[in-house]
């Protein structure tokens, strides 16, 4: 069932992506146009050349977390999770107040499965900017990755009270509620789901599937199970 999967917890853009400036306290029009040129490169969905301008970037301003936060951007749409983690750590060594960096960070390390350090760096994130829907999906892929279904279920519901209008967060809340057997919490977390996007269809197939299961466990005939 698709909607069984988790909710994407990575982010594919550093959070200083739009409205970026040049690194703060420089002069440099070389900076300026780095980073300009770069993010034109990385919207027209050229990361690998935006990749190589904000490693220029980071080259000549080691110093700026801003430089460090870009090739980070970069190098995770290039899908190298590693490196943007490296360098997500450097941005931090710089400035560890940035709280949307620590969760970019978390994002990274649970799609590398490092759930330990990613449960680490959302705390971190909370500490600085408070709870968010994207740390708590955070949490609940570490705990479905620990075959903690009950936990990964109170997480993405902590999620969905953070940002209920988001039909696929509901829809992942309602295969988690499945997964533990939860049946009346996941029919009604499928219900919420089909009324914010009733044109899905994995989130259909997902609301169906609730459905049988529930009318088999109350006996329905197996043919009134075959029509739902």
């Amino acid at each position: 069932m698709p909607v069984s999967q988790q909710v994407n917890p990575g982010p594919t853009q550093a959070p200083l992506e739009n409205g970026a400036e040049p690194p703060e306290g420089t002069e440099s029009a070389e900076a300026t146009d780095l980073t300009r040129h770069g993010l034109h490169r990385f919207r027209a969905g050229d990361f690998e050349q935006a990749s190589r301008i904000f490693a220029a970037l980071v080259g000549g301003w080691p110093q700026r977390a801003l430089p460090w936060n870009l090739h980070a951007m970069a190098l995770t749409s290039l899908g190298r999770r590693e490196e943007a983690v490296a360098a997500l750590r450097r941005s931090l060594d710089i400035d560890a107040t940035q709280g949307e960096v620590w969760a970019s960070l978390a994002g990274s390390l649970a799609q590398l499965q490092r759930f330990d350090e990613a449960d680490a760096a959302g705390e971190a994130a909370v500490a600085i900017a408070g709870e968010s829907a994207e740390i708590w999906q955070i949490r609940a892929t570490g705990r479905t990755a620990r075959n903690d279904f009950r936990g990964a279920a109170d997480a993405l519901a902590s999620a969905a009270d953070l940002d209920p209008e988001n039909a696929a967060l509901c829809a992942n809340l309602g295969a988690a509620l499945l997964k533990c057997g939860r049946f009346s919490e996941a029919d009604a977390a499928f219900a919420r789901a089909l009324s914010l996007d009733p044109e899905s269809g994995p989130i259909a197939e997902g609301a169906r599937l609730c459905t049988v299961i529930i009318a088999a466990l109350q006996g329905a005939p197996a043919a009134a199970i075959v029509r739902a």
